[in-house]
């Protein structure tokens, strides 16, 4: 009888550790989706900021009012190609 219980219990600690590797994937899987997502977002976001503010300075805006517009800092403003 002992022995049957130990049996159940090494069972029970196999589909333990099997089911938690298996949300531990999941997790995972969603987790670097999330954060690619989030990546992409911003990246976008601040190549869109790049794009506008070089439109700007080709119009002749100032830099530091294209900062003020943009959210760009100066010295970023200053590096890009009009």
């Amino acid at each position: 009888l002992e022995k049957l219980g130990d049996e159940k219990f090494a069972e029970g600690e196999i589909k333990g550790e099997i089911k938690g590797k298996i949300e531990g994937k999941i997790e995972g899987k969603i987790e670097g989706k999330i954060e690619g997502k989030i990546e992409g977002k911003i990246e976008g976001e601040i190549k869109g900021k790049i794009e506008t503010a070089r439109k700007m300075k080709a119009k002749g805006y100032e830099t530091e009012e294209i900062a003020d517009l943009t959210g760009l800092a100066v010295e970023e403003i200053r590096a890009i190609d009009s």
